[in-house]
């Protein structure tokens, strides 16, 4: 093989290296084109057919939001490996894998961000919290996303000395 060349069909390296290239591009380029549509897991694709789930767009709020990956964008299915640290890790899990509040951190837990409430006012004293909810949130099995559910889960979850 002469210097210069990567297979002995005459291909280049650079040429070769270009190739290499264009097709990581268009991997990515597809990935992201999937994301944009509002692709599902296949498993949940699956579950529309059959008529088991409603379709992604009734399932979907008003205006949902679109997180921008932080390195790639992920793969469905795989293991999750994450340890704990003890008892004062006991949201560990939630916060990892689903447990969505009314706002958000960024990346860098510099800034609180909008997330199943899309906007708030706090009063001046802060002893009172208005927050405006994403408009056509579900939960999992498709009920709406509202108010009272917020209400709940002060009164009868948080505020509960049984269950803290």
């Amino acid at each position: 093989m002469r210097d210069g060349e990567a297979f002995s069909l005459g291909v280049t390296r650079r040429t070769f290296m270009a190739g290499v290239g264009g097709v990581a591009a268009l991997s990515v380029m597809g990935a992201s084109a999937r994301a944009a549509a509002g692709k599902q897991a296949l498993e949940l694709e699956a579950l529309v057919k059959d008529g088991k789930l409603p379709p992604l767009a009734e399932r979907l709020p008003k205006n949902p939001m679109v997180v921008t990956p932080h390195e790639k964008i992920g793969t469905y299915g795989g293991t999750l490996r994450r340890g704990l640290r003890g008892s004062s890790d006991h949201n560990g899990i939630l916060r990892m894998v689903g447990n969505q509040g009314l706002v958000r951190w960024n990346m860098d837990f510099t800034e609180v961000l909008p997330n199943l409430a899309v906007k708030w006012e706090v009063n001046d004293d802060a002893s009172q919290f208005t927050f405006h909810l994403l408009e056509g949130a579900k939960w999992s099995d498709g009920h709406p996303f509202t108010a009272d559910d917020v209400v709940f889960a002060i009164e009868d979850c948080i505020k509960n000395k049984e269950l803290y």
